[in-house]
């Protein structure tokens, strides 16, 4: 079954069918940290690694050294300055791993009822959504049976990034599915997100939750609160398809 979730195979079939350049214009979501509460996990799952380094993480912390920064690097920054001990490059690794797995568990719970009519109106306007996730792409297999071939497809996040994608990471997802950045459109649940979005040339649509509302969603075409149909046709509307 894995071999079906491939995400270069899924794109290659697709962009040789007929209709594959309609299909070009896409909508990439930020899973982790829209469909699941990735940003609780992550800190909570770095609170818990940097309490046995001798710091004590809070969102102030962790807003001044580690969004919008590589894990590695953030965790550098904050161990000199903060003064707490071990191996930054270790920590970073080990947070990626074990925030891989706390996603992975909760994956399949985002898929919900809201989410499904989200894609499903989507997909019946011929656009393509690339699911970005560091989430086992096989908690998405059921989901995936329900469409046809490239329609919706996962994209590994194999990006170094704390938290939100950044632009790297964007251009990556857009590139892994197939999809022509300024046709298409980036779900986020971060400020960061939507500035990296900007960046990479896609439109921006933001989801905010109470970690991130502090954040400038600036740029932004438009926000939504939750996946809905109704969601998905504000997407539309920013795309000129609705």
């Amino acid at each position: 079954m894995s071999e079906d979730l491939n995400i270069e195979t899924a794109a290659d079939a697709a962009a040789g069918s007929e209709g594959a350049s309609a299909t070009q214009r896409g909508v990439t979501v930020e899973y982790d940290f829209t469909a699941v509460p990735g940003g609780e996990k992550l800190f909570d799952e770095t609170a818990r690694l940097l309490s046995g380094a001798g710091v004590e993480l809070s969102c102030r912390i962790e807003a001044k050294y580690l969004l919008n920064r590589s894990v590695q690097t953030g965790l550098s920054l904050l161990l000199q300055r903060e003064g707490g001990s071990g191996s930054s490059a270790e920590m970073a690794q080990t947070l990626l791993d074990e925030f891989k797995k706390d996603v992975s568990k909760t994956a399949a719970a985002g898929i919900t009822a809201g989410f499904k009519a989200f894609v499903k109106t989507l997909a019946a306007r011929n656009v393509r959504v690339a699911i970005v996730t560091r989430a086992d792409p096989e908690a998405f297999a059921p989901f995936l049976a329900e469409f046809p071939e490239g329609q919706v497809i996962v994209v590994a996040d194999d990006s170094v990034s704390y938290g939100c994608l950044r632009r790297d990471g964007w251009t990556r997802a857009c590139t892994k599915a197939g999809l022509r950045a300024p046709l298409s459109v980036a779900v986020t649940g971060s400020g960061f997100g939507v500035r990296g979005a900007l960046q990479a040339g896609l439109s921006a649509v933001c989801m905010p939750s109470p970690r991130t509302a502090w954040q400038d969603f600036g740029g932004s075409d438009a926000e939504i609160d939750g996946f809905s149909a109704e969601s998905a046709n504000e997407i539309l509307r920013v795309m000129h398809l609705a």
